[in-house]
C-alpha cells in the first residue's frame, strides 16, 4: 500500500504553525504509523523530502480494511494509540493524525495537528512567578 500525505501547509495560518514557527515538511526518514484496531504497520517517507506533500511506502504486509488511523511521528504511537511526551520543547515535531476509509492500494490522507504547544512569557522583572491555571476558550 502506498500513502500520498499532505500535511497542513506552509503560509497557511493553521494550529500546527502557531505564528509561522511549526510548518511541517517531510523529511527523509520520517515514518507514519497506521491502524485499522485490527493490524498496525509503519510507512516510510520514498519521495517529497522538503515539502507538505510526500510519498509513503508501507514497510510491512498489513491488509488494512475500513476506517484506518495515521499518526505521525510514528513515535507518537505506543500501544495502539498516541501518547504525548511527558515534556513538550518549542523545537520538536508537531504530532499529527489523519484518519479515513480505505479502498484500495493507493490512499491519499490530510494530516492535520493533534494539538499545539502554548508558549507563555513574562515580561516582568518580579522573580519566581508562578502560573497556577490556565483556561483556553
Amino acid at each position: 500500500m502506498t500513502i500520498n500525505a499532505v500535511s497542513e501547509g506552509m503560509g497557511i495560518a493553521t494550529k500546527v504553525e502557531m505564528a509561522y514557527k511549526y510548518d511541517l515538511l517531510w523529511q527523509t526518514g520520517d515514518r507514519i504509523y497506521v491502524t485499522d484496531g485490527s493490524v498496525n504497520d509503519t510507512f516510510t517517507l520514498s519521495d517529497g523530502a522538503g515539502t507538505t506533500r510526500g510519498t509513503f511506502i508501507q514497510d510491512g504486509g498489513a491488509c488494512f480494511s475500513g476506517v484506518v488511523e495515521a499518526y505521525y511521528p510514528k513515535t507518537l504511537v505506543s500501544g495502539g494509540g498516541p501518547v504525548w511526551p511527558a515534556v513538550q520543547t518549542a523545537g520538536q515535531t508537531v504530532p499529527m493524525y489523519s484518519s479515513k476509509t480505505v479502498s484500495g492500494n493507493e490512499e491519499d490522507f490530510t494530516f492535520a495537528s493533534l494539538g499545539a504547544m502554548l508558549q507563555i512569557v513574562f515580561n516582568s522583572t518580579t522573580p519566581d512567578i508562578t502560573v497556577t491555571s490556565v483556561t483556553i476558550k
